[in-house]
């Protein structure tokens, strides 16, 4: 089964715009890519050939060496690798499984190819984006980048065939008027299954098949030992503290602040010594790191800091699915017929649904917490904080996160009283229908894909 995906569009693109430029998809592993790669190639397309870099690798880096590489060396490895004979016929060559190691040979491979002047357009499949800052977009500037994530919950309604349904909330979002109860209801029932099933496309389809939540736990299962088997392929030394770290996920974020506390993991270590087990989680994109961020006003990348870290999984499926083989809530609790699915474990799946939805619509995340010296405690505490260009300013965009029906904004208020020339919009994600509230618009979790 096929499910659309908004980045076929960007594909489209590509080919009619940039393909003179090499393609690379960044992507989690099963979020889709050979999927997508595949049905574009078959539409777009006359001819297409897929090269798996993990089975070719030596093959690919012996053509790649080879100092006269010519068409004829060119056409015989195709010949006598695929039987495929080439004609400058409209043809997409896709190199799947790239990873960290293999992104510079693509590219070399790519720089080969060029040389020839065929009339191939060439993508790259990439699983895992490159550990060292070994090249830069500026060093090659044939490349354009793309990112496919789990399907947001747009896509994930589109699944579903709901566009109507899309289509009235963005207009709802517009408007600031909110839905009729009843297709407010609605919504927030597909997002309760938004958060059991995740947007692993395997998933969902199993769903869909079968119309039983409880009939895609395996298939989640089966991913999330494909990345644990991905983990134990990492030859360097932090491979453990990878792995603690991926296995220690639901527990973190099931604590109170939900960020990483380093000593927590592993007894006696401190941040500096995760840096690169987290750097590593990173470029495989299994997970969405939000960072502390203090002084607001300079932007917020430049003064985040990398000691203070929440570390969300790519997918809240993928996330249930961990949290009830730990043991911290199990499918006894689950109803989508009631507001029990909010209630769990401190908001640990309403949160991580929050991170994938703004990591789909490309917001780097940060978060913001006050420590008063008055009061002897944090008085202010914003689970994401984005930054938008606003007539060549850049504003913040905080978003605090309340799964419940009460909307208690008390610490945004502060935040906003703090900082208000510095603010865009401000929102308050809880499970009722929008509602402005002087300048804070608080929404329903399914309107984060109009931000």
């Amino acid at each position: 089964m096929f499910i659309k995906r908004k980045l076929y569009n960007s594909l489209k693109n590509w080919k009619n715009n940039l393909s003179s430029k090499l393609l690379i998809i960044d992507g989690a592993i099963q979020v889709g890519k050979t999927i997508l790669a595949k049905e574009f190639a078959k539409n777009e397309f006359k001819n297409y050939l897929f090269l798996d870099t993990e089975i070719e690798y030596k093959r690919l880096e012996k053509l790649c060496k080879n100092q006269e590489f010519t068409l004829e060396i060119f056409s015989t490895y195709l010949k006598n690798s695929f039987n495929v004979t080439i004609n400058n016929e409209d043809l997409l060559l896709i190199f799947d499984n790239v990873d960290s190691d293999s992104t510079l040979l693509v590219l070399g491979l790519y720089s080969r190819i060029k040389s020839l002047n065929l009339n191939f357009k060439i993508m790259a499949l990439r699983k895992m984006m490159p550990l060292k800052n070994t090249w830069l977009k500026k060093d090659y500037p044939d490349v354009f980048s793309l990112r496919l994530n789990p399907l947001d919950f747009e896509e994930f309604l589109m699944a579903f065939k709901e566009e109507n349904l899309i289509h009235l909330i963005k207009e709802s979002f517009a408007t600031l008027t909110p839905l009729k109860p009843n297709i407010h209801s609605k919504a927030m029932t597909y997002f309760k299954m938004f958060l059991l099933i995740g947007g692993m496309p395997a998933a969902v389809s199993t769903y869909i098949k079968n119309n039983d939540v409880s009939a895609c736990e395996e298939t989640k299962k089966e991913i999330l030992e494909l990345y644990k088997k991905e983990i134990s392929k990492i030859s360097y030394c932090y491979k453990e503290k990878v792995n603690m770290i991926f296995e220690q996920m639901p527990e973190l974020l099931s604590s109170k602040d939900k960020r990483i506390v380093f000593k927590n993991i592993l007894e006696g270590s401190f941040s500096e010594q995760f840096k690169s087990p987290l750097n590593w989680i990173e470029k495989t994109m299994l997970s969405n790191e939000c960072y502390s961020t203090s002084d607001i006003s300079n932007g917020l990348n430049i003064n985040s800091t990398r000691t203070y870290i929440k570390c969300y999984l790519n997918d809240t499926g993928l996330l249930f699915t961990e949290a009830v083989n730990k043991g911290l809530f199990n499918n006894d609790e689950i109803s989508l017929d009631n507001n029990s699915l909010f209630n769990l474990n401190k908001s640990i799946l309403f949160e991580n649904a929050v991170a994938q939805m703004l990591v789909a619509n490309n917001h780097p995340l940060f978060f913001y917490t006050h420590y008063s010296n008055i009061k002897h405690r944090y008085d202010i505490e914003i689970e994401f904080l984005l930054e938008e260009k606003d007539n060549d300013q850049i504003k913040l965009i905080p978003i605090k996160v309340h799964p419940s029906q009460k909307n208690s904004n008390l610490s945004l208020s502060r935040f906003i009283e703090a900082n208000k020339p510095l603010i865009k919009n401000s929102y308050f994600v809880y499970i009722g229908n929008l509602i402005q509230v002087n300048d804070i618009t608080c929404i329903p979790p399914y309107m984060l894909m109009c931000i």
